[in-house]
């Protein structure tokens, strides 16, 4: 086993030497790269950071990651049971019982006809000093969307399509408030104002970093900190053709209704017109429709 160290970068590999046998060439036609991968016995992990400027895996992730290593042939047997005893007499259900979906396992080693392994998932949620994990694979029930298995420790939590997991069921297993956490989730950054710089122990941003840096300008208009967005237009730190999420600033600032911004924004010569027409339905104050609407018309985009 070659232990793992982390270097800073979020998304990386593991090495795993029973796992990486669910490498059937059937589960990776298209996938070449994750073959050869596997062939190595490396794995994909990607590590969910916490939401602060801690450049490191938490200690509970680092103590998953090295219990999955010396617990493999335990998975395998966990991830053997699941499949047989419940996850095929499910999805027989559902399906028409054919041997191609459903091949024969009888063994832990038959699960290479049933699963392909495609990456770990090493969540920042933790329960008894172990973080929850999920394995995501290619199955033969399911080859458009895959497989994944939630775990803790060996504790198999649920299973889902793809490379999901339940957040809901993590938090009844861990005793979290589901509506807390998920607001948390989804508004960690509301208060940041200011580019974020990356750690210098690494000189890499997380990957919540690159996230929050991108989304920025989007938080500047919708508090009305023109000041600060101003300053970061003309020193370059945003450009004036900004697009993250598929949305411009221009929209943004009509849907804050915040002419000084719309203004600032034609004057600028912007060209990203995403979402705009969609906010002119939406905007009420006449002076936004009328100046977005002759900017449109001058520019020649329909609306």
């Amino acid at each position: 086993m070659i232990p793992f160290k982390f270097n800073g970068n979020w998304e990386t590999e593991l090495h795993l030497e029973d796992l990486t046998s669910l490498q059937s060439d059937i589960f990776f036609e298209y996938s070449k790269d994750l073959k050869e991968k596997l062939l190595r016995n490396v794995v994909d992990i990607v590590i969910f950071e916490s939401y602060d400027d801690e450049p490191d895996p938490t200690r509970e992730q680092l103590s998953t990651i090295k219990f999955i290593q010396e617990n493999e042939k335990l998975l395998l047997d966990r991830i053997f049971d699941e499949v047989k005893n419940v996850t095929y007499p499910f999805m027989k259900k559902l399906m028409d019982n054919e041997e191609y979906w459903f091949p024969e396992i009888e063994t832990t080693k038959d699960l290479e006809k049933a699963l392909g392994i495609i990456s770990i998932y090493i969540l920042k949620d933790c329960k008894d000093n172990y973080s929850f994990f999920s394995i995501n694979f290619n199955a033969s029930w399911d080859d458009e969307h895959g497989f994944s298995i939630l775990f803790h420790k060996d504790k198999v939590i649920g299973t889902d399509e793809g490379c999901s997991f339940d957040i809901e069921k993590i938090c009844e297993e861990a005793g979290l408030d589901y509506e807390n956490y998920s607001y948390k989730y989804n508004h960690w950054d509301k208060n940041i104002f200011e580019f974020i710089t990356p750690n210098p122990k690494y000189g890499k941003l997380k990957p919540c970093q690159i996230d929050a840096n991108e989304s920025l300008p989007y938080r500047l208009i919708r508090n009305g900190l023109e000041e600060t967005f101003y300053v970061h237009i003309s020193n370059g730190a945003i450009d004036i053709n900004h697009n993250a999420y598929s949305s411009s600033l221009l929209a943004c600032a009509m849907y804050a209704e915040n002419l000084n911004l719309v203004n600032f924004l034609i004057q600028k010569n912007t060209k990203n017109f995403n979402d705009v027409k969609f906010n002119l339905s939406r905007v009420k104050d006449i002076n936004i429709k009328n100046v977005v609407t002759a900017y449109l018309t001058n520019a020649n985009i329909p609306f």
